[in-house]
């Protein structure tokens, strides 16, 4: 290559990267457009080889090659203005750790902290008010009780959701957010909130190890999927001795039950039963549907499961739920 040729070769490639790097500058800071567009306007007004110029400064000459002064640029053979180039030779990224953030702890997200959450907290969970590291990015004045929506809502910062019927403030979520025990879901039909329990009989559970020594966790409310209750209770399927059997005495309007060992027969008219296991057995009649919400199928115990199930004259009547009291009716025969 010729030495003209490579002059103007190597000028080419030093101007290629410098413009890069004003350009992907630029692209972070906005007014930095405004500021080359009039340095760039100066620059080609200013008289280049003029006697009160000085080779390498601003608006004045350059040569291929980049004879500007540091923080100045040669296009056009003029000398431009671009951003902090101290680096420009390592990164080129105008921070000095090649993430272009403006912090020096490489981390990318523009504060000096180095957990990369994009806060100043420091505690790495996105959370930009709390500094706990739990990920909830707010508290609510929402007292335990108070219907809530999420952990914002809350003073707390713990709001249990119940799909369909909604949410309490309480003092848990989940078992790992009490110490001695498991987490107690509210009562959608009181202002109890979830409450952190001592694994009793009946205590919410996620799993057996919260509960009390011989105690296990199973469900004892399910509703239609949508909706489930564990507790620690007594027994689990097959573990009673004789004739008795083991399902769930529940307390609808408490949103709470145990497995427990009862007799075949024992649940009487209106009480909740296990549809999908052994609710026909539980009840002095049958375990049959009813439909909640024109979705949801739980079981209570009632006089008939069809019209067949009544005598001459009678049709049988389907029972209801009462999602406002939390009542459960079973179904009757009464007069066609």
């Amino acid at each position: 290559m010729k030495g003209h040729d490579r002059a103007w070769y190597e000028g080419a490639v030093n101007l290629t990267a410098v413009l890069r790097a004003t350009i992907d500058r630029a692209r972070r800071h906005a007014a930095s457009w405004a500021a080359f567009g009039l340095a760039f306007g100066l620059g080609l007004s200013a008289c280049v080889g003029d006697s009160t110029c000085i080779t390498g400064t601003l608006g004045c000459e350059c040569f291929a090659g980049n004879t500007c002064a540091p923080g100045l640029f040669c296009l056009a053979n003029a000398c431009f203005p671009f951003g902090d180039t101290s680096d420009l030779g390592e990164t080129g990224d105008g921070d000095g750790d090649g993430d272009g953030d403006g912090d020096g702890d490489g981390d990318g997200d523009g504060d000096t902290t180095g957990d990369g959450d994009g806060d100043a907290t420091g505690d790495g969970d996105g959370a930009p008010t709390t500094g706990d590291g739990d990920g909830e990015p707010c508290v609510g004045d929402g007292a335990n009780g108070a219907a809530c929506n999420t952990g914002c809502d809350c003073v707390s910062a713990f709001c249990h959701v119940f799909p369909l019927l909604g949410g309490q403030c309480g003092e848990c979520v989940n078992d790992a957010d009490c110490p001695d025990g498991g987490c107690s879901p509210q009562s959608p039909f009181a202002n109890n909130g979830p409450t952190c329990n001592m694994g009793e009989p009946g205590g919410g559970c996620e799993s057996s190890a919260v509960c009390q020594a011989g105690l296990v966790c199973g469900n004892v409310l399910s509703l239609g999927g949508f909706i489930s209750v564990d507790t620690c209770g007594y027994c689990v399927d097959g573990g009673c001795n004789g004739n008795l059997i083991c399902t769930p005495v529940v307390l609808v309007s408490e949103f709470s039950g145990t497995n427990s060992c009862v007799a075949v027969g024992s649940f009487a008219q209106d009480t909740y039963c296990d549809i999908e296991g052994n609710g026909d057995a539980a009840c002095a009649d049958f375990c049959a549907p009813v439909l909640l919400e024109g979705i949801i199928t739980i079981g209570a115990c009632g006089e008939c499961v069809n019209n067949a199930n009544c005598g001459a004259g009678e049709i049988c009547n389907p029972g209801t739920f009462d999602l406002g009291l939390g009542t459960l009716t079973g179904s009757t025969c009464v007069p066609s």
